[in-house]
Formats: C-alpha cells, sequence, structure tokens
C-alpha cells in the first residue's frame, strides 16, 4: 500500500495533478488478489500550497527588508521574533544587539523599562495605540520614532502577544522643526519690519524737525544743544529701526563683490577695542578666498556683534576668539542644522567662523539665542543676535551654532560664493553747497508730519511745496498740474493707491517728470512693485536734509 503524485501539463501549458493510492485486494487465505488504484484531483489543493509558500516567502522578505523596526512579543515580555531594522535601532540607541527569548524589559535601560511595562500592560489589555520616543546619543544626535502597539489577536479574540513596529521620523521631525522655526521668523519679520517701517515715519518728523530748526536758529542759540541732543536720541532710535528691518530681512543692503578676508582684516583694529583686556583674537584665513556679493556695512555689523558675544561669554577672563574663514560644500544634513533663507540649496559656500573658549551655552539657551531681546545679561541690548540672523537671511545665507557648557562657541557664516560679477552700487553725490532749486514738487504721503517737514525742507531749498495725502490725490494733481511740477516725490505704503501703482499712472501721461520713491523698507524692497526705470531715485526713511537735497539736485541735474 503507498501513494504516489503525478502531474501533467495539458495543450494549453496548464499543470494537472493529482494523487494516486495503490491498495492491495486480499484474498481470505490472504493472498493478493489483485489492487485497487484511487486517484484524487489535487491541482487546486498544490496550486493554493504553492501560493501559501509563496506568501510567506513574501512576508519573510518583507519583515527582512523593511526599514521599519519589527518586533513580536509573548505575553511574559519575551522577544519572539525582530527583524534586522529593529535590532539596528537597538545597536544605534543602546549599544549592543537583542536576544531572542529574553525579556525586552531587561535589554532596557531603568527609564525606559517603566515605559515599556505600561505600555505592555495597555497592549495586553486589547488596546492599539502609537507614541513618540526620542533619544539623543552623547554625541549630541536627536532621533526620534514613531512606535505602534499592536495586540496579537487569536481566534478566540484572546491576546496572544504584543507587535512593536517602530518607525523612524527624524527627518520629519527636523523639517518640521525648521519649517516651524521659519514660520516664527518670517512672523516675527514682518512684525519688526512694520514696526520698523511705521517707527521711520515718526523719525522723518523729529530728525526733519530738529534739522530745520538747526538751520534757522543762531549759532549763538542756546536751545542748539538740545536740539542737537533731540537728533543724537533720534539717530539712535533710528539705528534701533535698522536692526528692526535688518532681523525683518528688509534692511537696506548695497551689494557689491567683497572677499571677507580683506573685510575682517581692515577692521581688527576695531575688533580689538570691542572686547576684554584678556581676551586674544586669532585669525585664520583661508588664502585665495572666493568673492561673495554682500552689504559690506552690514557684515561688518555680523562680525563685530559675534565678537563682541563672544567677548561677553569670555567675561573677565582670558581667553581666545578664533576669527577663521574658507570654502565648504554644504550638504542638505550640513544645512539642516542651521537658520537659513528659505530653500537654500546645497553646494559650495563661503564661510565665517567666529569661535570662543568662553562658558558656552545649554541646549534651552542656544535654541532661543536669536530670538528678538532674549539675553541671559542685563535688558536692553537691543535685537543683537537676531539682528545678525536677519541680515544673513538677507544675504540668502545661513547660520549655525555649536556649544556646550564650559567648552564655549562657534557661530558658523554660510555665505553663497559669487558665481556672476554684482553691480556696485554708488554712493549719492554730495549736495552742491548752498544749492537751491526752483519750481513746484509735489509730496505725497499718508503721514502728516512726513509731508510737512518735507514741505517745509523743499521750501528751505527753493522749491514750492505741494502736498497730497495718498497715491490717488497725487495722480489726479499730476493729470491737472503735471505741466507745472519739476518732481513728484511718493511715499511707497499709502492708502487708495501706492506709490508703485501711483509711479505708474504718473508715468504714462508724464513720462518725463522725475518720481523719487521714499520707503521706510530698503530700496530693494520697495523696487519690488515697479519698474527701475519708472523711478528716478529712491530715500530711505528716516533721512537727513542734506540726503533729500542731494537727491533732488542730482535727479533734476539729471534732467537737464
Amino acid at each position: 500500500m503507498f501513494t504516489a503524485e503525478s502531474s501533467y501539463t495539458d495543450t494549453f501549458g496548464v499543470a494537472i495533478s493529482w494523487e494516486m493510492a495503490y491498495n492491495p485486494i486480499l484474498a481470505g487465505t490472504g493472498e493478493v488478489a489483485g489492487v485497487v488504484i484511487t486517484s484524487r484531483y489535487t491541482t487546486e489543493r498544490k496550486r493554493m500550497e504553492a501560493e501559501a509558500r509563496q506568501s510567506a516567502a513574501n512576508l519573510l522578505a518583507i519583515f527582512d527588508s523593511t526599514t521599519d523596526g519589527i518586533l513580536l512579543l509573548d505575553p511574559a515580555g519575551r522577544i519572539v521574533a525582530c527583524n534586522p531594522a529593529a535590532d539596528r535601532i537597538y545597536e544605534a540607541t543602546f549599544g549592543g544587539h537583542l536576544g531572542l527569548g529574553r525579556r525586552m524589559a531587561d535589554q532596557l535601560p531603568t527609564g525606559a523599562q517603566q515605559a515599556l511595562t505600561e505600555r505592555m500592560e495597555r497592549t495586553l489589555g486589547g488596546e492599539a495605540f502609537t507614541v513618540d520616543s526620542s533619544y539623543t546619543d552623547p554625541s549630541g544626535n536627536a532621533a526620534n520614532w514613531e512606535m505602534t502597539y499592536n495586540p496579537i489577536l487569536a481566534e478566540t479574540g484572546e491576546v496572544t502577544g504584543v507587535v512593536i513596529l517602530t518607525h523612524d521620523v527624524t527627518d520629519r521631525k527636523r523639517t518640521e522643526a525648521a519649517l516651524f522655526q521659519a514660520q516664527k521668523l518670517e512672523s516675527l519679520g514682518v512684525l519688526a519690519g512694520g514696526i520698523a517701517h511705521d517707527f521711520n515715519n515718526l523719525l522723518v518728523g523729529i530728525l526733519g524737525n530738529a534739522g530745520l530748526a538747526l538751520i534757522e536758529l543762531p549759532p549763538s542759540s542756546p536751545a542748539r544743544e538740545t536740539l542737537h541732543a533731540i537728533e543724537l536720541a533720534g539717530q539712535r532710535a533710528a539705528d534701533l529701526a535698522r536692526q528692526m528691518l535688518a532681523y525683518s530681512g528688509k534692511g537696506r543692503f548695497v551689494i557689491e563683490s567683497l572677499n571677507l578676508n580683506d573685510l575682517v582684516g581692515e577692521h581688527t583694529h576695531l575688533l580689538r577695542s570691542s572686547i576684554g583686556k584678556g581676551v586674544r583674537v586669532a585669525y585664520n584665513f583661508a588664502p585665495d578666498l572666493p568673492l561673495i556679493e554682500a552689504d559690506a556695512t552690514q557684515i561688518r555689523q555680523v562680525v563685530m556683534n559675534l565678537v563682541i558675544n563672544a567677548s561677553d561669554a569670555i567675561g573677565g577672563k582670558d581667553g581666545t576668539i578664533s576669527i577663521s574663514t574658507g570654502v565648504v560644500h554644504a550638504t542638505a544634513s550640513d544645512l539642516a542644522g542651521a537658520l537659513l533663507f528659505p530653500d537654500l540649496p546645497e553646494g559650495e559656500y563661503v564661510y565665517l567662523d567666529v569661535a570662543d573658549t568662553g562658558s558656552g551655552m545649554d541646549a534651552e539657551t542656544a535654541k532661543r539665542i536669536f530670538d528678538p531681546f532674549f539675553t541671559t545679561k542685563f535688558t536692553g541690548r537691543g535685537l543683537g543676535l537676531a539682528a545678525v540672523q536677519g541680515i544673513v537671511r538677507g544675504h540668502k545665507g545661513a547660520i549655525k551654532v555649536a556649544s556646550e557648557p564650559g567648552n564655549g562657541t562657534t557661530f558658523r557664516l554660510l555665505l553663497p560664493r559669487l558665481e556672476a560679477s554684482a553691480t556696485v552700487a554708488s554712493p549719492p553725490a554730495e549736495p552742491t553747497a548752498e544749492w537751491r532749486g526752483s519750481g513746484a514738487v509735489l509730496i505725497a504721503d499718508d503721514e502728516e508730519t512726513v509731508r510737512q517737514v518735507t514741505a517745509r525742507a523743499l521750501a528751505r531749498f527753493g522749491f514750492e511745496a505741494v502736498q497730497a495725502d495718498d497715491g490717488q490725490a497725487a495722480v489726479d494733481y499730476v493729470a491737472a498740474h503735471g505741466d507745472e511740477l519739476v518732481c513728484v516725490i511718493l511715499d511707497m505704503t499709502m492708502p487708495r493707491m501706492n506709490g508703485a501703482e501711483a509711479s505708474t499712472q504718473i508715468a504714462l501721461s508724464y513720462p518725463h517728470l522725475p518720481v523719487i520713491i521714499m520707503s521706510g523698507y530698503s530700496e530693494l524692497v520697495a523696487a519690488e512693485g515697479f519698474g527701475r526705470g519708472q523711478v528716478a531715485a529712491f530715500i530711505q526713511k528716516p533721512y537727513e536734509l542734506k540726503v533729500l537735497r542731494a537727491t533732488l539736485q542730482r535727479v533734476l541735474e539729471q534732467q537737464g
């Protein structure tokens, strides 16, 4: 008696299987009188068995190759199975390897054991849930995971074990943190820029009226000292407004081709005078450093702020501030932990490092140092590092900080290396002494104080001043009296019609009538709304009277 399997492939290529059983037929004497052959069709069963084997092989391949960690625990918490990914995660986090058959809790640090025990109790009770988990290794590298706990149920509904799925979300968390930081910076930047813009309008009135009063008072007047004090206070307020604009990325940039080595080297004496007596400055400049496109004044402010900050960190002790330059290829990983211009690409950047041997910072302090007005010292220090960050972002660069208590701090600036020639902006010419103009000038601004002080200044320069309180009123006046005007001065931000729209309308009917734009924002920001050909000049608020006079002289002399 035996069983044999047989198969056959038909003309269509289909495999047909059957199972044949051979049984002897016994006579009464016990002799074999014959054979009974029974056949059973097994094609479908064979197909199902093959599919089951393939499915099991596929599941095993997925189990072994997935990047998500998979752990199977029995009700006692012993490891029944774990895939290579789970073992790699465990090794990277705690060192060593997972032991099959051992309790998972016994292989974890004390702090993690309690968490696992609580989660196991919940899962063995039939609950499925997901928790976030994080770990920072001794090198300071953070890892984040999503861990999903699911009960394994028997057909009776009894929980026979627990499966733990571990998904690495480190990159996602890093991206989310960078996005949140960018959104926070954008919101604070809009707020700072808006405040600075309105603040500059007020300063036009303060500085303009003080300047006019100084012109009108005799040299011997005792009131001149008071007015000079008002001017000084107004100029300090203007400096703060410029810091706010720098933080918002809307500060005034005069872009030119610069060599960082030369820029820092030319001001070593100024840096030396800004730090403590026991602090030494060491320079390590890379030779043949590529050029960058930047505003020299703004970059000097960045270097000065970082050096003063480093000196403060060293305090009254002896220490060293190291200033280094070079070129680095920044990868996505390098840029991931930096505060940067949105969507900054990988590539080569010129770097500037400012490192100190000071007290260093803990992680919580380091997270806040770029927040406006945050300080670990006394209050009233201004925007400080927040302005540094704004300037770097405005230059389409990035800034990184590395620090730990007792081991000092290093700031690294990354600025795009120059790929093409930049146009160097020319400073406005100084006005000719006692230059005077003539004719009517239209001044349009929604701030009455700005209109009045500008009108008074225009009268001092020999012009007849005409005022309009918004862009639409300016366009209407030009339409009726354009032939009588020699120039139009427009504020950029006005109700009904802004300066860009008004300048466009004026250019349609009087293309040769020069238009000067005024704004509390930078020229680059103000120019975004109109073509450069429509505007003869730009004046940033708050302005000194000599700047207004010089601009009018240059524009009108160019008109011939």
